[in-house]
């Protein structure tokens, strides 16, 4: 499927930076997805000596905070998108 591989290509080299290389998690900390009967699994493997709870609580926040940081950047283009609609316009009519 496009979007799995589209989810993938943007959720993993962040996944790993922020909870291997930041964080410092595990050793191994992998994003993965998964085709199965044309529905898309998504799955996050840490290995690690940290509490199974506390791995499940980073990669949510880790979530939260990616999902924020989209929503900024839709909001930034739909700005630009915004701005440049209204260069254009005002660009036709100087004297």
């Amino acid at each position: 499927s496009i979007m799995a591989s589209l989810i993938g290509n943007i959720l993993d080299e962040p996944f790993g930076n922020q909870l291997r290389t930041i964080e410092q998690l595990g050793y191994i900390v992998k994003f993965r997805k998964n085709i199965y009967y044309d529905h898309v699994y998504v799955c996050f493997d840490i290995q690690s000596f940290k509490e199974p709870n506390y791995l499940k609580q980073r990669i949510m926040h880790f979530l939260k905070e990616y999902k924020k940081a989209i929503e900024y950047f839709e909001k930034m283009e739909e700005l630009g998108k915004s701005i440049d609609r209204e260069y254009h316009f005002f660009s036709k009519y100087e004297i």
